[in-house]
């Protein structure tokens, strides 16, 4: 006899929220998460960071809950690019894309990828699109424009790189 939104069922105590954490926003109040007063943590961490079902143990009149709500991620990551960014040769691989950035603010983890496989077999300016990619999956595209030298003595020959 179990129904999800009630705190007492027999002998289940368990009690599925509606509310949501957004991973780095404010800390929860457990009054938000669990209607009713005096609710105290006795097990877990209530600013997970990262998206998914969280699960802590209160205490609530004195008796054990197991509480479960959802963290998420619904911001994109927020990226800087360095001033000066590195010239690259001809026949050269391409680097990691992070290299490109100063700075990267986001409270999960961030990837980033280029967005296709470039060949980089002459000497040109090209931009590449580079995407940020956090764990809620939410991603913000960027440009950056770099440029490809042949060395001093080198034949330039065609070879592309994976992304």
């Amino acid at each position: 006899q179990y129904v999800i939104g009630h705190l007492r069922f027999g002998h289940i105590s368990e009690y599925n929220s509606s509310y949501f954490y957004e991973i780095g926003g404010e800390t929860p109040l457990l009054e938000r998460i669990l209607p009713g007063a005096g609710a105290l943590l006795t097990e877990g961490n209530l600013t997970p960071s990262v998206p998914g079902t969280v699960t802590v143990q209160v205490k609530l009149s004195g008796e054990e809950y197991t509480l479960r709500y959802e963290a998420k991620d619904t911001i994109p990551p927020k990226a800087t690019l360095k001033e000066v960014l590195p010239v690259f040769y001809v026949g050269t691989e391409l680097p990691d894309p992070m290299v490109f950035f100063e700075n990267i603010e986001d409270h999960t983890r961030v990837t980033a990828t280029y967005k296709v496989n470039y060949v980089l077999d002459r000497a040109e300016q090209k931009e590449l699109t580079v995407l940020l990619t956090d764990e809620g999956k939410n991603t913000v595209t960027v440009t950056v424009t770099v440029s490809w030298r042949i060395r001093k003595g080198q034949t330039p020959y065609r070879r592309s790189f994976p992304e």
